[in-house]
């Protein structure tokens, strides 16, 4: 609390000092300065201070009062001006708690979306696991293909809720996302060969829903790829491009 008084004595002489050179150069009355005062110390610290900074500015208003209009009575105007500069520190102290609160709504807000992010995540990497186990253990040929293609496309939904954006929710960072399905394409299904991949990707971030139709579009041309591009080759390249366009 006394640093504060201290900061807000502060201030205020700057106020009162800057308000004097301005009547002094203008020789204009007025007491905006000091109000300004109050405003500051009241939205930096809290209530309690910016009530400090309006005494004192009530204070600096007399002696200017007296100076300036010698005849005029005291009591009345500097009522008036404290009532002011109360009314201003009691709205500057509301304003500054209300933006706390919106910031504390803020990180709540985040910590609540990671948090959701995080779990949906978990819940698709044990449905995936659960489709690996079913699709190894099926006699059909058929049956088994298309689990392991279930599978594939819960593992691209949960790569997608990895890449989620923190400062964006429902925003999905393509640039990861992207290379994280194409790196298990390479290792599921270029096991021994040297396939090469050349990403040229911006760093572009859309809405989840446009970013899962990207990821399987990308998992069946590169898979498709790996399969049939490079029959009788134990080598090649695949270029993977993402841009974001103009419009």
């Amino acid at each position: 609390m006394h640093v504060r008084l201290l900061a807000a004595t502060a201030v205020m002489a700057g106020c009162i000092a800057l308000q004097a050179a301005v009547a002094l150069l203008s020789a204009l009355p007025g007491m905006f300065l000091l109000l300004a005062g109050i405003f500051i110390c009241s939205f930096a610290f809290d209530r309690v201070t910016g009530i400090y900074a309006a005494v004192i500015a009530t204070a600096a208003a007399l002696v200017a009062v007296s100076r300036l209009y010698p005849e005029a009575p005291k009591a009345g105007t500097l009522v008036a001006f404290f009532g002011v500069g109360f009314a201003l520190a009691m709205f500057a102290d509301a304003l500054r708690s209300a933006l706390e609160r919106a910031r504390k709504v803020e990180r709540d807000k985040d910590i609540l979306f990671r948090e959701l992010a995080h779990r949906m995540q978990n819940n698709l990497a044990v449905a995936v696991a659960l489709l690996e186990q079913q699709s190894r253990s099926h006699a059909s040929a058929d049956t088994r293909a298309a689990l392991a293609n279930a599978g594939d496309r819960l593992r691209i939904l949960a790569e997608g809720q990895r890449h989620l954006q923190p400062l964006g929710p429902g925003l999905v960072e393509m640039r990861g996302y992207l290379a994280q399905i194409c790196d298990h394409l390479s290792g599921s299904l270029a096991a021994g060969r040297a396939i090469e991949f050349v990403f040229r990707l911006d760093a572009v971030a859309v809405d989840a829903d446009k970013a899962l139709a990207l990821a399987l579009i990308t998992n069946e041309l590169v898979t498709n790829a790996l399969k049939y591009a490079f029959v009788g080759r134990n080598k090649g390249i695949i270029t993977v491009a993402l841009s974001q366009g103009a419009g």
